[in-house]
């Protein structure tokens, strides 16, 4: 699956792409964040850094791959991610950016569901990154 989330005039719509409140896994959700670590993959010529998360509601397990976009660059990191939002905010008046979420289910060994998200994302990672960034010109 992804599910990417965009948010456009943050701060009159009162909501935060990068946020302390922003979960993966709400308390109430039923869902629980077991894991989250550092992770980068190579796509091409470019290394995209991203956090590798797995979730589970009990009997179900995912591994999810999760990172930010902002005005075209993409990081893991929050520290980042609000600079690159404050320096677009400045340069164009926008602060539109995205959290980009791609998860496989998986039983035991995660190693079949990160071959499957390196698969995903090696043949749709530039269009979805070129929809985002066809979306900043309107």
């Amino acid at each position: 699956g992804l599910s990417i989330l965009y948010y456009r005039d943050q701060r009159r719509a009162g909501v935060k792409l990068i946020s302390s409140t922003n979960r993966l896994a709400a308390p109430d959700s039923g869902w629980w964040q077991l894991s989250q670590a550092r992770h980068s993959e190579r796509f091409g010529d470019r290394v995209l850094e991203m956090r590798e998360s797995v979730v589970s509601d009990g009997p179900r397990k995912l591994l999810v791959w999760s990172w930010y976009w902002v005005a075209g660059r993409t990081t893991a990191s929050d520290y980042a991610g609000k600079m690159y939002q404050a320096r677009e905010l400045l340069a164009s008046g926008r602060d539109d950016g995205a959290a980009l979420l791609a998860y496989v289910p998986f039983e035991e060994d995660p190693q079949a569901a990160r071959s499957a998200l390196r698969a995903f994302l090696a043949a749709n990672l530039a269009p979805i990154e070129s929809a985002l960034s066809a979306n900043l010109e309107k």
